[in-house]
This record gives C-alpha cells, structure tokens and sequence, in this order.
C-alpha cells in the first residue's frame, strides 16, 4: 500500500477532481509530490544531465554546466565552456565530462572538444579535441569513457590521460539506444542490428538482427530487449543467439525500462505496458491522454509518464498501472526531458525551471 502525503488540502481535492473528470477511480492510495524546491532558468537544453548523491549537474545554453544542490536547489558552481553543448554530461569519479563546440542554430559544426571539469569545483581540469563530430554520447564504463556518435563512430577514452584506446567505425546510431552494463554496451544501427561490443577492447562480442529499424533498447538479466518502429517488442537471449520471446504491439515503441517487476514499455499510440520479462505476456496497459514522451521509474513501486503538450505528469502504479496521482506544471510550461529520480526525489525540467518534488517530506528547502 502507498502511503498518501498530502501538501494542502487544495491540492488533494484538486487531485480527486481530476480523477473524477476522466472516470479513473484508482484502488490505491492518492500520491501527492511534495514541493522540494525550484530553480529558475530558461535556458535548459536538451541534454541528459548527470546526478550523484548530493548534486545535479545540468546544461545550459551559451556552453554553461551548472551544478544544483538536490538538497535546496541553490545553484553551487557554474562554468562557461562556449558555444554549445552536444552530449550528455557524464560523472566518472570527481570529474564530470562533456563534449562542447560550435553550433549553428543550435546543430553542431565542427568535432568540438571533450572537456573534463572537477566536479566539486566546476574548474575545468583537462579537454581534448574529439576524434569525430556529430551527436554524441558519453558512456562511463569500465575505467573508460565511451564516446558514441550518430555518424556510427565509437572511441574509448581513458579516463585520466584522455588518450584514445581504441576506435570502431559501424552504421550511424541513435545515441539514445546506447545501453551499458557490466564491461559491455550495446547500440542499435541504422541497419536494423544491433551491435554488442567490449568497452576494454571495442571487440565485437554479438550482433542480433532486427526485422525492423530498432526504436528503443534495454537489457534485462544480461538479455537485450527492444522496441520497432512497427511496435515489435523482443527480448533475445545473448547466450543462445535467439529470440526468447516476442509481443507486437501496435505502434513504434519509444522507451523500454527494466524494472524488477517486469519491462517497462511506451509506444506512440499513447500506452504504457508492464512486460513479463520470463514470458513476455502483458501484465497491464495502460492508455494516457497524449503520445508519452518520458517515463522515469522511481522506488517504491511507481514512475512518472510526461505526455506531450499535457502540463500533468501521470503518476503510474507498477503493480497494475493505475494512475495514483499528477505532478502537475504551469500551462504555459512544458517539459523538455525525462525526470531524474535521485535519492528519493523526481527532478523534472520544464522550459521555465527545474522542479524538485518528493513522495516523502523534503528534509530542506
């Protein structure tokens, strides 16, 4: 049973309306978010941020990286890089890493440069001209940096001399299939497959062949899982080199996160599932008002679904997919990405600031 922490009475009535209004009468308690704090920016760029116990380090237009207290959300330390930001921010150990160059309109030109700040401080500490342009993402893995472009080329970077150890050429990828896991990662390629390789020696260790253009991949108990533009969702077994099973759904799968209850799963035809991961069978499905645009699993058996152009995020219950609740924005507001889980909190990023909110009571302000 999930226990309700009510902010005002306002809020929870406003809360039971909006149920009542679509005919949704959940079985379980109403969740409320607690109001942790906010921070004020409009200059949010659509790059995932990095978070560790303590802090949230985030992008900024004009090159910025900003480190936020998740305990007050008072702005710590924040460094310009110039031009634009065109990764991921990555933390592997107390430095933070990111890939910075010159943009056009906000598309980059050039290679840019991988630069490498302190953490605790912000101070830049080391930077190194990229092997490769394009989108990228940064993956840290195995005492490595594994930097990912769309144009399908691969680099591992050490770490402490920022040397290349090794470079891949494939198919161009979408960065936002990379998965990683053990010394492994594996990415989806224009070309319908999907490739498995070592992080300590870029060796090819599987290819999997999709039957269509792959949308979404996860890995569950050291099995990958994906998602099609056709709505196909496979889960195919690595040590067997075959499908294990397969559910076909009907429209391109966008997310696929694993949970310890099942595979958690949205398509553009506005529906969240929960997928046996032994079977494959649906366990539930669940349709929201809009086409999903994120969704974030946090503890206690719940995640948060954001729709598109909705102002309120839809508050799932894992067991059987009831909405328990809405974290609701401003109208004029919008969410730009997924929400970060961290520590007990959801931190949601909008076009107008960055939203703190907690399922429990929130220890600072």
């Amino acid at each position: 049973m999930f226990r309700s922490v009510a902010s005002s009475s306002i809020a929870f009535l406003s809360i039971i309306f909006t149920f009542s209004a679509v005919g949704q009468i959940p079985d379980k308690s109403l969740i409320t978010l607690s109001d942790c704090w906010r921070y004020q920016t409009e200059s949010l760029v659509l790059q995932r941020p990095a978070v560790d116990s303590s802090n949230l380090y985030m992008a900024e237009r004009g090159g910025r990286i900003s480190a936020i207290s998740l305990a007050t959300g008072a702005r710590l330390w924040a460094t310009e890089l110039g031009g634009e930001v065109r990764s991921n921010i990555a933390l592997f150990g107390s430095n933070l890493y990111v890939v910075a160059g010159p943009a056009i309109d906000g598309e980059p030109k050039g290679n840019g440069r991988l630069r490498t700040l302190s953490a605790n401080t912000g101070i830049p500490v080391a930077e190194m001209d990229m092997p490769f342009g394009g989108r990228i993402r940064l993956v840290p893995l195995a005492s490595r940096l594994i930097l990912v472009s769309d144009s399908g080329n691969i680099a591992a970077v050490n770490s402490d001399s920022n040397l290349v150890l090794w470079q891949k050429a494939f198919s161009p990828v979408e960065p936002d299939t990379v998965v990683a896991w053990d010394d492994k990662i594996a990415f989806a390629g224009s070309d319908s497959r999907i490739y498995v390789i070592s992080a300590g020696a870029g060796t090819n260790l599987n290819t999997a062949a999709a039957d269509r253009l792959v949308s979404a991949l996860g890995v569950v108990d050291n099995d990958l899982v994906w998602g099609d533009d056709r709505g196909n969702l496979v889960r195919y077994s690595l040590s067997k080199n075959s499908v294990y099973w397969r559910f076909k759904n009907g429209a391109r799968i966008s997310s696929i996160v694993g949970t310890s209850v099942g595979v958690v799963a949205t398509s553009n035809d506005n529906f969240a599932y929960l997928i046996s991961s032994s079977y494959g069978s649906v366990r539930w499905k669940k349709r929201l008002s809009g086409r999903i645009a994120n969704l974030t699993v946090g503890d206690g058996g719940i995640a948060i679904a954001e729709t598109i152009g909705d102002p309120n995020a839809v508050i799932l219950d894992l067991d059987n997919g009831k909405s328990v609740g809405l974290s609701t924005i401003a109208d004029e507001e919008a969410f730009l990405q997924a929400p970060v889980y961290v520590a007990g909190r959801f931190v949601f990023f909008t076009n107008r600031q960055v939203i703190a909110r907690s399922t429990g009571q929130c220890t600072a302000k």
